[in-house]
């Protein structure tokens, strides 16, 4: 595993204890608000941080989904 790796693991895995301490915090209080809107994004969810919870677990993929370029080995000379 890179460098880059690792850094993306680390902020899915911190997007994924702040969206589960959000919610949590959230089944405490009971407020009724359903939308939450970011970037001129407007999403009406029950619990937002669901969202992050999900794009947490998602990052915490990206370095097994995506390919990594092995080292070039040099070709072989016949014998």
């Amino acid at each position: 595993m890179t460098t880059f790796d690792h850094i993306v693991m680390i902020v899915g895995f911190a997007l994924i204890v702040i969206g589960l301490i959000l919610f949590i915090m959230r089944k405490k209080e009971s407020s009724n608000s359903d939308h939450v809107e970011g970037f001129g994004i407007k999403l009406n969810v029950r619990n937002p941080s669901i969202i992050l919870i999900i794009l947490g677990s998602g990052l915490l993929l990206v370095p097994r989904l995506l390919p990594q370029n092995p080292a070039p080995t040099e070709p072989q000379k016949p014998k």
